[in-house]
């Protein structure tokens, strides 16, 4: 996790202002989602898991908010 943490930081300085991300911890997320491994970074809509980040790199991210 705090290998990632660099990048989430880079990404969020560049990310788009119409995207809002959140940063949870394992111990403060809701008990009906599933997590395989940490870090697990994931698109939601209303709660609902839409797609998962396949590369974790800046590049990555941004491809994952493009799923919107």
């Amino acid at each position: 996790c705090k290998k990632f943490d660099p990048i989430w930081d880079k990404f969020m300085t560049e990310k788009p202002d119409d995207v809002q991300c959140n940063k949870v911890e394992a111990a403060d997320k809701p008990n009906d989602v599933e997590v395989a491994g940490y870090p697990t970074i994931m698109l939601t809509n209303n709660g609902q898991k839409v797609a998962e980040l396949e590369e974790r790199t800046v590049e990555g991210l941004k491809a994952l908010c493009n799923k919107i």
